[in-house]
């Protein structure tokens, strides 16, 4: 539908199509023949010059012609108003390239460092003999790469959003199974238990990446972060006019004061724990679902774990529809 500037333009034309007429009878009747300017005499001159007949065409005449310059002008204002958005989010990207470029080096020489100082420990304790000794920091070890896989793997996923919509095609998407793939491939079916409860869809045509860059995300937190059992709950719910997946895990929760961080780059939460993160995590979550015009909250208190909450807009290439079942994994 066009918007109001080619409707303007088209009325513009039309109402300015209509004084030829007007003008042109006026001039016949009164300047040329000195009739008055009644009903009948102008009928009388428009039968006695049939150019009247041509004249009459003039709104329509230039109101198609006026619809055509109000269509390029707003193509153009379209065109601008596009180049300003591109340029405010360049402008953005600007903003926080050197914010993004220090964490990634800090986070990357920090991995490596812990790294090379683990493995001279290791090598030193070795060479003593105490076996119990470089058994514990081959453990840390362990953590310091999984860490730094984690935050690589983050940023990279992290980068490609913008190029998401032109490198990857939409595909048939099956929930539990992704959630079961994901646990799979990153070996964490024996750290925690997922459960699959309402069950109003289970198939969603979107970008492979994003429902398993969601969900490892969602995971490695819920282990990460909780004192218990590692344990999530999800539920696949049918909207009038969306499709909304809840994920709920068991976790030790965030408090009040830290909920409007969540999700904001390279931020990271304070815990009891002292468990650290990349902060990249969440803010990739929320990176990913807006790409696809969806959108993404949470809520949780302090010992209760965390809920999240995904909307996405019903739209017929987006989802197909399943039967309700109930599914575990792990």
């Amino acid at each position: 539908m066009k918007n109001n500037i080619t409707i303007k333009y088209t009325l513009i034309g039309f109402v300015f199509g209509l004084l030829f007429p007007i003008v042109a009878i006026l001039i016949d009747c009164c300047l040329y023949n000195d009739d008055a300017f009644t009903l009948n005499s102008i009928v009388n001159r428009i039968n006695t010059n049939p150019i009247h007949y041509i004249i009459f065409c003039a709104p329509l005449v230039l109101g198609f012609v006026f619809y055509f310059i109000g269509t390029v002008i707003e193509k153009l204002e379209l065109s601008n108003s596009n180049l300003n958005r591109i340029n405010i989010d360049l402008m953005d990207s600007n903003k926080t390239l050197d914010t993004f470029n220090y964490h990634i080096s800090h986070d990357l020489k920090t991995v490596l460092n812990n790294s090379s100082a683990l493995a001279s420990m290791v090598k030193k304790y070795n060479d003593k003999g105490d076996k119990d000794k470089v058994n514990e920091i081959i453990e840390k070890l362990t953590r310091v790469t999984r860490n730094g896989t984690e935050t690589v793997q983050s940023f990279l996923s992290l980068g490609r959003i913008n190029t998401l919509h032109r490198t990857e095609k939409k595909v048939k998407t099956n929930i539990p199974k992704e959630v079961k793939k994901v646990l799979e491939i990153n070996e964490l079916e024996d750290l925690i238990t997922i459960s699959f409860n309402q069950m109003d869809f289970e198939t969603l045509i979107v970008y492979s990446q994003l429902v398993e860059s969601v969900f490892l995300n969602f995971i490695t937190n819920t282990i990460k972060y909780n004192i218990n059992k590692p344990s999530a709950t999800i539920d696949l719910i049918k909207g009038s006019n969306c499709r909304i997946i809840k994920y709920k895990d068991n976790g030790i929760g965030v408090s009040e004061e830290n909920m409007g961080k969540l999700f904001e780059p390279f931020v990271r939460l304070e815990n009891n724990l002292n468990k650290e993160g990349n902060g990249v995590g969440l803010y990739l979550v929320k990176r990913l679902v807006n790409s696809i015009g969806g959108e993404v909250s949470a809520s949780s208190k302090l010992g209760e774990g965390l809920e999240f909450t995904i909307t996405l807009p019903t739209m017929k290439s987006n989802y197909i529809q399943s039967s309700a079942s109930e599914m575990k994994i792990g």
